[in-house]
């Protein structure tokens, strides 16, 4: 960790410029791109990045609705509402509830659905995922 710290700090405005000038970046480029030297280069580094993105994507935008399958964690996470340590009531969706749940989105407009869960493998686990994609 502190050899990429270290590598990062490293970085001169030459590296910067040579990865805002690269067709194809490398980690090498990315570290200078996010290091102290690149931050006379913020603008330039906005315009190529709003460039790239309408290439790429055009002038779209995409909203999606989070659904959330489960809220059981077997994992404790000080940022994370499903943290084990938490005191909530867990629930985890039945098929029943996810077909009303898509059905109560995609009236709201919503054909896009990010699928939220905590890392539950007793209750969570690739199956359950796999019989929701079916």
């Amino acid at each position: 960790m502190e050899e990429q710290k270290n590598s990062i700090h490293s970085k001169t405005s030459k590296d910067v410029e040579h990865a805002l000038a690269s067709k194809k970046r490398t980690l090498e480029d990315f570290k200078a791109l996010i290091s102290p030297a690149a931050i006379p280069y913020l603008e330039q580094m906005a315009s190529l990045s709003h460039d790239l993105t309408t290439k790429r994507f055009g002038k779209t935008i995409q909203l999606y609705a989070p659904m959330y399958l489960s809220n059981e964690c077997n994992n404790i996470c000080t940022y994370c509402g499903f943290s084990l340590d938490n005191k909530v009531k867990r629930k985890t969706l039945t098929d029943a509830e996810i077909l009303k749940e898509v059905e109560f989105i995609k009236a709201q407009g919503f054909n896009h659905i990010l699928l939220v869960t905590g890392e539950a493998n007793h209750t969570v686990h690739v199956n359950y995922l796999k019989m929701q994609l079916n």
